[in-house]
């Protein structure tokens, strides 16, 4: 059975941050390390912190080293998504979403252009799975 969730992609920013509180969503940090982040800090190991959902770092330092290009980085990172179990991953997020009485949730990754993000690459994989009756889409 498909799941009922809501998921949104985003960048972390406090206006967005702010944003998923007023619209009573979840964010979630997709990134592999934000200990470091005085936004998002706080939230390194804990629930909404999923690092697996990010680009390796192998693949991560191949683009910024500029030894691929995005779209070599992007169609990478879709075939590390497909090594996980994205159905297992849904269920944690809707027991988020439950345990929070939230309408959703938000994967939010750091960079505000959404065609220079590995989020909608993330938001694609998670579109075609077919384990999610709503689309998944960017939110401003």
């Amino acid at each position: 059975m498909k799941s009922q969730l809501q998921i949104y992609t985003s960048f972390v920013s406090v206006k967005n941050l702010k944003r998923c509180t007023e619209l009573n969503l979840v964010p979630i940090f997709v990134m592999k390390k934000i200990f470091n982040s005085e936004i998002i800090g706080i939230y390194s190991g804990t629930a909404l912190h999923f690092p697996e959902l990010s680009p390796s770092n192998s693949l991560y330092h191949s683009y910024i080293d500029n030894n691929i290009d995005f779209d070599t980085y992007t169609e990478s990172y879709k075939e590390e998504l497909l090594n996980l179990d994205l159905s297992e991953i849904i269920s944690r997020l809707e027991m988020l979403t439950d345990l929070c009485e939230a309408s959703g949730v938000v994967l939010m990754t750091y960079g505000r252009d959404v065609r220079s993000s590995y989020r909608l690459a993330l938001g694609e994989i998670l579109n075609n799975s077919e384990l999610l009756e709503k689309t998944v889409y960017e939110i401003g």
